[in-house]
């Protein structure tokens, strides 16, 4: 399973996916649907562990009714205990944020409400009351940078005791992209199909054909000195489509990262100063050596040559590029 972000503080009860307890509502925001389905299944087994059998009921906001919510709660005919699930909960009509805020007051016995807001935008002060209220509030915000995405690789596996070698998270969020519950399942099969270490090899003999080359391809090649592999991926960027504006991104990202790390590394400052993620400054440390001052200042000003010729001041832009790339390796070299 994937590391939950740290729960926000904006509510008493706010906690992650991976924490959530049964209670009479658990109220589930934000829009990363692979924390949401998670906190609800989290919810659903706890559930199920404390009786012999649960009914299960699922209601979509957008079709529901007024009155709808307090038939669903009032006792079954066998007196079992009862979970309702409430989806898109954001575009509901206002009758279930009416219907919710007078259940508040007097919540059933033996039935919990799972509440999943989704990317609507109503409803916002019935979600309030309902944090104010002191139950559960989940809080599934989206991840954005692909740092985070290898986090999350690392952070499941982990939960399963298993490893996997940095290059191999990166090759496996380039294959999945921006599909959070693509990426958990890719990272289960993995689990299920491999043993020890999960390395690169491992990765592109699963998702080979979805591994495409990116600007961090190329910028990983130079920082690591291989020229030849750098200008091969620029070229497979180039056929791939990909924006010379990214490319020239991805390097300036690059050698930020090891100025940031020449600093903790001198003991100047600390990664939690800078906001260097852990994972990020275990990734660049080992090409530290290959980059003394001259290098690393002769690389920044190529790079920053080259952002102004993608944005306008050359006719090629990806020659642009491609000289940086020649430049920047040349300095890690020391022909320059």
């Amino acid at each position: 399973m994937a590391k939950a972000s740290k729960a926000k503080n904006t509510y008493p009860g706010s906690t992650t996916w991976d924490r959530v307890k049964p209670a009479p509502i658990v109220l589930i925001l934000g829009t990363e649907g692979l924390f949401q389905d998670r906190a609800w299944e989290r919810v659903r087994d706890q559930v199920r562990k404390s009786a012999s059998s649960i009914e299960i009921e699922t209601v979509d906001g957008t079709t529901y009714t007024a009155g709808q919510l307090h038939t669903l709660a009032s006792p079954s005919l066998f007196a079992e205990p009862k979970l309702i699930k409430i989806e898109n909960a954001g575009v509901a009509d206002h009758s279930l944020f009416k219907d919710l805020e007078q259940y508040l007051h007097n919540p059933a016995e033996d039935v919990t409400i799972a509440i999943i807001v989704g990317s609507g935008q109503r409803g916002k002060n019935t979600w309030k009351l309902i944090g104010n209220a002191k139950f559960p509030v989940v809080h599934c915000d989206a991840v954005k940078s692909d740092e985070a995405r290898m986090n999350l690789v690392v952070a499941d596996l982990k939960r399963h005791k298993r490893s996997i070698a940095p290059a191999a998270a990166a090759a496996l969020v380039r294959a999945l992209g921006e599909d959070l519950r693509g990426l958990a399942a890719a990272t289960d099969q993995l689990l299920s199909d491999t043993t020890g270490e999960i390395t690169e090899a491992v990765v592109k003999q699963y998702y080979q054909g979805r591994v495409e080359t990116t600007g961090f391809d190329v910028a990983d090649a130079v920082v690591a000195g291989q020229m030849g592999k750098a200008l091969v991926s620029l070229r497979h960027a180039q056929e791939s489509g990909i924006n010379p504006v990214v490319i020239v991104a991805a390097l300036a990202t690059k050698f930020r990262q090891i100025a940031l790390a020449k600093l903790v590394d001198a003991n100047t400052h600390s990664a939690q100063e800078l906001g260097f993620n852990p994972w990020a400054l275990k990734f660049i440390r080992p090409q530290l050596r290959y980059w003394n001052d001259h290098a690393l200042a002769g690389a920044i000003l190529a790079v920053a040559q080259a952002d102004a010729e993608v944005k306008g001041a050359a006719k090629d832009p990806m020659h642009a590029v491609e000289k940086c790339v020649i430049s920047c390796c040349r300095y890690r070299a020391g022909s320059l």
